[in-house]
């Protein structure tokens, strides 16, 4: 028994001692495995220094938003006007809108007795339109919408005129009586 314990000591002392030497070239060999890849990891690094990737947006066009026409403004009057351009207004837009120009002359002088600058409360003009009367009628007709057009005599007798063309009098009902 003794014999065999001498050989597995020897052999146990064998492989002790190539344990050895193989771990200190194991050991050899990591730290130049350490070395390589620390070598690559700082050559990977100094790759990674000069590849930027930068990102940058295509920029989306401005739009500008197309410029809305607007209408010419209708002078307002500056000096009174004469009875027989009056008269030719009357002729003129009761003839453009097929109206009766005895009905137009009928409510021109019931609501305001031919006076362009008549006012009362809410109402003015010869017709005594409403500011939104008045807008919404010029806006179907495609004119100058400002409210102070009402008193134009010859603005508010052709607006009198389309109005009862496309709506008939129901806006004068005391009037067209």
């Amino acid at each position: 028994m003794s014999f065999l314990v001498a050989i597995f000591f020897a052999v146990s002392t064998l492989l002790f001692a190539n344990s050895l030497s193989y771990e200190k070239e194991t050991i050899s060999k990591r730290t130049h495995q350490a070395e390589v890849l620390s070598a690559q990891t700082k050559l990977v690094s100094q790759e990674l220094d000069i590849i930027i990737i930068t990102v940058t947006p295509t920029p989306s066009p401005t739009l500008t938003p197309s410029p809305i026409p607007s209408l010419t403004p209708t002078p307002l009057p500056t000096q009174p006007v004469s009875s027989s351009d009056i008269e030719s207004w009357f002729d003129n837009y009761s003839n453009q809108y097929g109206v009766s120009k005895e009905l137009l002359k009928k409510i021109a002088w019931c609501e305001s007795h031919y006076n362009p600058a008549a006012r009362n409360g809410p109402f003015g003009g010869m017709f005594q339109f409403t500011a939104k009367a008045w807008e919404n009628a010029r806006a179907r007709m495609g004119a100058d919408q400002n409210s102070d057009l009402r008193y134009h005599a010859e603005e508010s007798i052709k607006t009198a005129a389309y109005k009862i063309s496309q709506d008939g009098t129901r806006a004068w009902k005391n009037c067209a009586k």
